[in-house]
């Protein structure tokens, strides 16, 4: 089972690399392939297009993403020390993922991010919006909606 899941890694990691070299829409199904190293059924059997390959890289990189900046954001901690605890994750993550961190980017002004998919993230967000709507709501930061706040 361990070879399936690295084919399906292989076809992600290829496919970060390469849009990271040359967008999203240079980068080619045929590439891809290349690039993985797997052949052409192989990316079929785990995607059904190069937007379905895009949006799983995306929801592994987002998560994986979020959950590196949350994990020492818990409530036994003061605002002060959760926001720096927040503050700190994103800037390691950033200095240790700069791929990911552009291929975030490059998504999230792009049209495939939509608001049913960012709804997905909440659960793991939920650390930092509790945080927002309590520094808000105590006049820590000013009251404005959480999206812009975030």
């Amino acid at each position: 089972m361990k070879e399936k899941s690295d084919k399906r890694t292989a076809i992600l990691d290829a496919t970060l690399k390469l849009i990271s070299k040359h967008g999203f829409h240079s980068t080619s199904m045929s590439m891809i392939v290349k690039e993985s190293n797997v052949s052409t059924g192989v990316i079929y059997y785990y995607f059904a297009s190069k937007e379905e390959i895009i949006m799983e890289l995306y929801k592994t990189i987002k998560f994986a993403a979020l959950g590196t900046i949350v994990k020492n954001c818990t409530d036994d901690l003061s605002m002060y020390k959760r926001y720096k605890n927040i503050w700190y994750a994103s800037l390691h993550y950033c200095m240790l993922h700069p791929v990911e961190i552009s291929f975030l980017e490059q998504f999230e002004y792009s049209p495939y991010l939509t608001p049913c998919l960012s709804e997905e993230f909440n659960s793991v967000m939920e650390p930092i919006l509790d945080l927002i709507k309590e520094s808000s709501e105590k006049g820590v930061v000013k009251k404005l909606p959480v999206d812009i706040l975030v």
